[in-house]
């Protein structure tokens, strides 16, 4: 099975936007590991995503209990997880809903 590994960084004008330039995102079946980012200029609020038709249409990650997927982090914060999916064609990303300054980052490696 070949290796993918996605990073993304976001600048001012990606924070919020539903469609940001650039921010496409990968697929994997099985588990990858996720890592998020806040970079040192202040808090960065990030949110799930996936797609089921190639990345032109993006979905809001849920729970079990269908719950939005979404992660707020402190200035410099670093977090890491693992991701888990069994649906072939499935496509996943992290869509950075805000943040003051700096370079957030995330990342999708399988």
């Amino acid at each position: 099975m070949s290796t993918a590994n996605f990073i993304q960084t976001y600048a001012a004008a990606d924070a919020g936007v539903s469609t940001p330039l650039g921010v496409a995102g990968v697929e994997f079946v099985g588990k990858a590991n996720a890592s998020l980012f806040s970079g040192a200029g202040g808090a960065t609020s990030f949110k799930l995503q996936r797609s089921f038709d190639g990345g032109t249409t993006w979905y809001d990650g849920t729970d079990a209990n269908g719950g939005l997927i979404t992660y707020a982090l402190t200035t410099g914060q670093r977090i890491g997880f693992q991701l888990e999916n069994a649906a072939p064609g499935w496509i996943f990303r992290f869509l950075c809903t805000s943040y003051s300054s700096g370079t957030p980052t995330t990342q999708i490696q399988k």
